[in-house]
């Protein structure tokens, strides 16, 4: 995880200690050598802070809807492979390469029905909402 781009995500960990100058100095007079201390700083440090709510979650160069998408493909994978218990994914054979086949075609059927599901939930929530608050202002005018 670098530290080094001037972003949002590298403005909020700056501000809570976390910065490019907060790494560096910790890389080069921490207990051990430069690289094994930058290998702390990124996989324990700042998983820790994050973990501890001091600082938010690197969301990386992904949109929200790149994650969404994401996870609705490995939650589709895990539904494939708990159907599927059989399915080595080391065997090279061409029946387990046809299998991987029709993984990966319900990984995209499954993973669009699940992604419209989450849609249409959210779009029901915000229309209930809305609907909610304009009950509330009608009783406003009593």
């Amino acid at each position: 995880m670098s530290t080094d781009a001037p972003d949002d995500y590298g403005q909020q960990l700056a501000r809570a200690g976390y910065g490019p100058e907060a790494r560096q100095q910790y890389v080069t007079t921490g207990p051990g050598d430069a690289e094994y201390n930058a290998q702390v700083w990124d996989n324990l440090i700042i998983p820790a802070a994050v973990a501890a709510g001091e600082i938010g979650q690197d969301q990386g160069i992904y949109a929200a809807e790149d994650w969404a998408r994401l996870d609705a493909r490995q939650h589709a994978l895990g539904e494939w492979l708990h159907e599927h218990p059989e399915y080595d994914p080391l065997d090279n054979s061409a029946a387990a390469q046809d299998e991987f086949r029709q993984a990966l075609a319900f990984v995209e059927r499954r993973s669009r029905t699940l992604l419209q599901d989450q849609h249409a939930e959210t779009v029901q929530q915000v229309m209930s909402g809305a609907q909610d608050t304009a009950a509330d202002d009608e009783g406003d005018d009593v």
